[in-house]
């Protein structure tokens, strides 16, 4: 609906950069949660909701909670787990009138396993999103001010390290515990809004410099999500976006539960093309070695790129009652070469998707589209689930320890080569860890601490899963990946990675050579207004000028690839070719009519 750019707050004072990217004179430093609550007085009156719902950024400032009371906004917001609350339920300590105030995660770590209740929040790709929730009144403090009575929300997720997640909210007592809770989860919606808008509408891909061409850029983003969401709206399907509306999005008030909307299929699928039937080629129990016997017969269809797979399947089971797999499905071996259980897409359509994902760096759309064009019947939202699949397999398979373990036994050495990639500053690191001699991947991990110790802790991983020994090592000249070596593999050969060697050894040629690189381009730079003053003449004179001058631009904006390629000697060639043209030019006369 709406997107205002922060400016952080080095920013809002450096008055250069201010002018270099043509920020407004009205605009100031603003935190996120008074961007927001400006943005909210001005949408709320034209936008039908219900709730307010966000992360701890708005729910830690208590005066945006009292911002949105006032306006009689209800809200669901999270706030961190060391807020101190003062609960207003239960038992008050005896010798004090008020119970004490508390961080609200010890708080809610202490209550006993049975005040929680079990509440399913919505579906997920592996079964039923469950959460264990619990709600009483609070007062929460900030800054030694104590606030007004407040409802407090912790959800806990059922796994074995669960994770903690506490709101705050002015709702009512009428409104029942599971309510919130869903409205809770509606919050992962800006996630997905921000997912979607990368994916279909190109939300991060810009290259703006200033804070109008920024804002440009989003309106026509938002146009364009806009536009994508009135049509899927009026096609349905999974992809379908509706108003966030609990009574439309699963909450069945009458009945009190959580249920998946139905969806319609728009067209009949598509008829098979082959029909095969798959026998258990293995007729003895692997558990007990006695015969298995005929159970049922199943029918199962498999969408591939070859066509439409009618598949009968012959499943056994073993009848021994003292087997542990006694009457345990045994499926055909060969429909585990066609399909993944329980999908209705091949195996072969999903490595496609893969390889037009990360070989041909295709769109969810694009392939999509591509898919649509081999004539297999799919939809956008099916194309993202199988691209998940894809992941899942390729990271089975590089964490196979037996097939890494044949391939390096062939060859009977490691050569060790790690490297980590940060997509931005603050995020986790990927390391890889692979084998140059078979290129090979054999530790692929994300670590928030680059430290010595933990990969240390990486490498030596590798050294246990090989059966081979790691006679050699490969890396850039990091500190922290040295002293791992060292730590992890002592006494073995560490050698610097060849392009970091010559990158560092070059250094003072480079920066020699960027020096004269910029002294040249001082002498070039004015090509613009001799440019202006031919633009309009159409005569031959003044194209081969703006030839000239478009040669000239262009060898200004060729940067080469440091350290093999000297971009200045580059720039020092092409500039020297121009001017020996300009001399021959010159001896022959010039243009006629000059």
């Amino acid at each position: 609906m709406d997107a205002r750019l922060y400016l952080p707050a080095d920013w809002a004072r450096s008055r250069a950069r201010r002018e270099k990217c043509h920020v407004p004179q009205g605009v100031r430093y603003r935190t996120t949660a008074q961007i927001a609550d400006e943005r909210l007085r001005l949408v709320s009156p034209q936008l039908r909701h219900a709730w307010v719902v966000g992360d701890d950024e708005f729910g830690r400032p208590a005066w945006f909670r009292r911002q949105l009371a006032r306006r009689g906004e209800r809200y669901v917001l999270e706030v961190p787990g060391n807020t101190h609350i003062r609960p207003l339920e239960g038992k008050i300590p005896r010798g004090r009138r008020k119970p004490p105030f508390q961080r609200v995660l010890d708080w809610a770590q202490g209550r006993p396993t049975s005040v929680w209740t079990r509440i399913r929040v919505g579906n997920g790709e592996n079964g039923p999103l469950e959460v264990d929730a619990r709600v009483t009144a609070v007062q929460a403090k900030n800054k030694r001010k104590v606030g007004p009575r407040e409802r407090l929300l912790v959800t806990r997720t059922r796994e074995t390290k669960p994770e903690w997640k506490c709101w705050l909210s002015n709702a009512t007592d009428e409104v029942p515990v599971d309510v919130m809770a869903c409205v809770a989860a509606k919050r992962h919606l800006v996630e997905d809004c921000f997912e979607r808008g990368k994916g279909e509408s190109g939300l991060t891909h810009y290259e703006v410099r200033s804070w109008v061409g920024w804002h440009h850029h989003m309106t026509l983003v938002l146009i364009a999500q806009w536009y994508l969401t009135l049509q899927q709206r009026r096609i349905g399907g999974k992809n379908h976006v509706g108003k966030i509306d609990l009574r439309k999005t699963g909450w069945a008030a009458d009945e009190g539960r959580w249920k998946e909307p139905g969806m319609a299929r728009l067209q009949r699928a598509p008829k098979a093309t082959v029909q095969r039937v798959l026998h258990v080629h293995n007729r003895l129990c692997p558990e007990c070695g006695k015969a298995l016997w005929s159970a049922y017969v199943s029918d199962r269809t498999v969408r591939t790129l070859a066509g439409v797979h009618r598949l009968r399947l012959h499943v056994r089971s073993c009848v021994s009652r003292g087997c542990r797999r006694y009457h345990v499905p045994y499926r055909p071996e060969e429909e585990g070469h066609l399909a993944l259980p329980q999908y209705e897409f091949g195996l072969d359509v999903i490595a496609l998707v893969g390889a037009l994902r990360y070989q041909g760096h295709r769109s969810v759309p694009e392939i999509h589209q591509d898919l649509e064009g081999r004539g297999l019947v799919i939809c956008e939202r099916t194309v993202t689930n199988l691209l998940d699949r894809y992941d899942e397999l390729l990271a089975l398979r590089l964490s196979d320890c037996r097939r890494l373990q044949k391939v390096t036994a062939e060859q009977k050495r490691v050569i060790l080569s790690l490297d980590g990639l940060q997509p931005d500053v603050g995020h986790e690191v990927l390391w890889v860890l692979r084998d140059c001699l078979s290129s090979e991947v054999l530790l692929a991990r994300s670590l928030l601490s680059s430290s010595a110790g933990d990969l240390a802790t990486l490498i030596g991983e590798v050294r246990d899963s090989l059966s081979v020994p790691i006679t050699g090592v490969i890396s850039d000249g990091q500190h922290s990946i040295r002293n791992a070596v060292a730590l992890a593999l002592p006494g073995v050969p560490h050698q610097l990675c060849h392009f970091h060697y010559l990158r560092e050894a070059a250094r003072p040629i480079y920066e020699a050579d960027r020096h004269a690189k910029k002294e040249l381009k001082k002498r070039v730079r004015n090509i613009r207004p001799i440019e202006r003053e031919v633009e309009n003449r159409g005569d031959p004179q003044a194209t081969a000028i703006l030839g000239y001058c478009s040669a000239v631009r262009s060898a200004i904006t060729d940067d080469g690839r440091p350290p093999l390629q000297a971009s200045g000697l580059k720039l020092r060639g092409r500039l020297r070719d121009i001017s020996a043209s300009l001399t021959r030019v010159e001896k022959k006369g010039g243009f006629p009519g000059r």
